[in-house]
């Protein structure tokens, strides 16, 4: 019986890690657009403070998915997206977040957005979401249901998806 659970399990899970790779597919075709088809951007957004917040967002974002992939870390369990779980954490980012990782990968276009004067990397940021939610987070919330049962939706109830 527990072997077929775990099977169910394993056909459950993503196959493909998405969230590393749309982020990165994403941030190279909005670097390739802006080089060869460029977006002019407001005056306002190109100033150097803009940049400087872009960087403030860019770090806030890395040091938010270094804190959430810690916790995994701290509970035995991996960060990676394809691989199965051993633990649920709630803790945290998490405690403010399911997606805490997601959330940085949303915010990283538009910190480049700003921090590089792109604006189609800014233009992706609604693209990632929707492709995050369809092809990462719905198929880990199956899992994690199928995984951790009551206590998983307690944690849902209890614990937005975003933000």
């Amino acid at each position: 019986m527990a072997s077929n659970r775990m099977e169910t399990q394993e056909r459950s899970m993503p196959r493909v890690p998405w969230p590393p790779l749309l982020l990165l597919a994403l941030a190279g075709l909005a670097y390739c657009l802006q080089r060869y088809s460029p977006l002019p951007l407001p005056d306002a957004l190109g100033s150097g403070v803009a940049r400087g917040i872009g960087f403030m967002l860019l770090g806030a974002a890395l040091s938010v998915e270094l804190w959430a992939a810690f916790r995994f870390y701290r509970r035995r369990t991996t960060v990676l997206p394809n691989r199965r779980a051993k633990a649920l954490v709630t803790d945290g980012p998490y405690r403010v977040s399911r997606n805490p990782i997601y959330v940085a990968h949303v915010t990283i276009p538009i910190a480049l957005m700003l921090a590089f004067t792109n604006p189609w990397m800014g233009l992706q940021a609604p693209v990632l979401l929707g492709l995050l939610t369809k092809l990462a987070i719905e198929p880990e919330e199956a899992f994690l249901r199928q995984m951790f049962g009551e206590a998983y939706d307690r944690y849902c109830d209890a614990t937005r998806r975003w933000l």
